[in-house]
């Protein structure tokens, strides 16, 4: 996996609550002295490093995990080097809606995608009402001639339950 992701100041996770500790010694292992024919980079790897949410040019077991723990994160963007050229801004809309803006190779047209994601667990009538009203108050804001992208999980569920669902999951 080859990505680039660049940050300031880059939110950090508690690896030893996340990974399991054989991860964490062979990934210290095989960079810091080699393993499976590699010399390693016969310098210590640390862990304060390894906690960083960030994507490298490199990916390792335990970083692979902890990208993808954080991509689950509501709210998160993540985005390979193409896509963060491109990126000409974003708004955070609430903890479940983010609308991100990008050039596109036709001057003076931008790529507009709206991020949406909603768990029907938990939520009344009233909340789910507001949240399809939200991204309808953001699409207008968008210049005429820009395209509009909207996606993400609406209906999603989250845990192993479904009753009252077997319809829709056939």
């Amino acid at each position: 996996m080859i990505t680039i992701f660049s940050s300031v100041d880059p939110e950090t996770s508690d690896i030893n609550n996340t990974v399991e500790s054989c991860y964490i010694d062979k990934v210290r292992t095989v960079h810091s002295q080699g393993a499976f024919g590699s010399r390693g980079y016969q310098s210590p790897w640390l862990i304060e490093e390894a906690e960083k949410n960030l994507l490298r040019t490199h990916t390792t077991a335990v970083s692979a995990r902890m990208l993808h723990a954080l991509s689950k994160k509501v709210g998160t963007l993540v985005l390979f080097k193409g896509a963060r050229v491109a990126l000409m801004g974003w708004e955070s809309h609430s903890s479940s809606i983010i609308k991100t803006s990008f050039k596109t190779k036709k001057k003076g047209i931008a790529m507009n995608v709206i991020l949406c994601y909603i768990t029907i667990n938990d939520n009344n009538d009233v909340n789910k009402d507001q949240f399809y009203e939200r991204p309808q108050s953001i699409i207008p804001k968008c210049p005429g001639k820009d395209l509009i992208f909207l996606m993400g999980d609406i209906i999603d569920k989250v845990g192993m339950d479904n009753t009252g669902y077997e319809d829709t999951m056939r």
